[in-house]
């Protein structure tokens, strides 16, 4: 990748860019280029365009990264110019789902703050939502800062169905807050796995840009490593392989239940392609990738 990658951020609900301070400045210490995307959060259409807008003012390819809410937004973008997804303790609907589908999938934390629109669909964190749940390992100053600064999301944000996920399509990172309790962590990890993204765990709140930014910004950098290697490249090919050898085998169980052995072998065959397309170029990059990602 002959141009430098820059690094596009995109806050959360209730929050601003500013969220990112604490990761934007040791990226930027890096000759990182970095840029703090904001987005309205009238809808998820809304926002997406956007940040699409966002993107339109940037030169070259891009690492997007999405907080909470926006990690619906950046997983909607459907742009050449992005390399990679990087996802922190991030909602990430897949094609047909709502942002309301994937937070409510698991048991909310019992500090969790109980919401609901207002008469203009906006919905607001009650105060001691901040310090309780939003960011409860901040300093009580940060966490009242955070409340000071919050902007409501409308309801259209989460309601509306997603579209077609580039997490599909594109290597993704994704860090797990064990401590959150805004998002449940069970929900966090069924959507990393689901993505095939890089995992990493840490026992960190909602906010851990603010309250642990070690974690992330390492998390980015293994990023920007990893979408300029070509050897994660090649471990890339069997994420696409993958829907292959499942159809494969799935095709050959229902030839072989409607006694069709030629078209079940054929199946087969293929899945068999596929598994020795994984052996022989995932294998080999896993070593790389590991390193890359912290043994996640």
């Amino acid at each position: 990748m002959s141009q430098a990658l820059t690094v596009v951020l995109v806050h959360a609900a209730w929050a601003d860019g500013s969220s990112w301070n604490k990761v934007i400045a040791p990226l930027q210490s890096k000759g990182v280029r970095v840029v703090a995307a904001a987005i309205p959060m009238t809808s998820l259409t809304d926002d997406v365009k956007a940040l699409e807008r966002t993107l339109e003012h940037i030169s070259g390819p891009v690492l997007l990264g999405g907080h909470a809410y926006s990690g619906a937004v950046v997983s909607a973008v459907n742009s050449a110019q992005v390399k990679g997804l990087v996802f922190i303790t991030a909602l990430t609907p897949d094609e047909g789902e709502t942002v309301l589908d994937v937070f409510t999938k698991e048991k909310p934390h019992e500090k969790a703050p109980e919401v609901a629109p207002d008469a203009n669909g906006l919905i607001w964190l009650p105060e001691q939502a901040f310090p309780d749940a939003f960011s409860h390992r901040s300093s009580r100053e940060q966490a009242a800062l955070f409340g000071a600064l919050q902007r409501p999301i409308n309801i259209a944000c989460i309601t509306e169905k997603a579209p077609k996920p580039s997490w599909k399509t594109r290597p993704s990172w994704y860090l797990i807050a064990e401590e959150d309790r805004m998002i449940n962590p069970k929900a966090q990890r069924f959507l990393a796995e689901r993505m095939r993204a890089r995992i990493r765990s840490e026992k960190v709140d909602h906010v851990p840009m603010e309250t642990a930014p070690e974690p992330v910004v390492e998390m980015f950098q293994d990023a920007l490593d990893g979408v300029t290697s070509s050897k994660l490249a090649c471990a890339f090919v069997p994420y696409r392989c993958g829907s292959w050898l499942r159809n494969a085998f799935q095709e050959a169980g229902r030839a072989a239940a409607a006694r069709r052995p030629v078209i079940a072998r054929v199946c087969l065959i293929i899945g068999a392609f596929c598994i020795a397309h994984f052996v022989q170029r995932a294998i080999p990059s896993s070593r790389s990738v590991t390193q890359i990602s912290g043994g996640c």
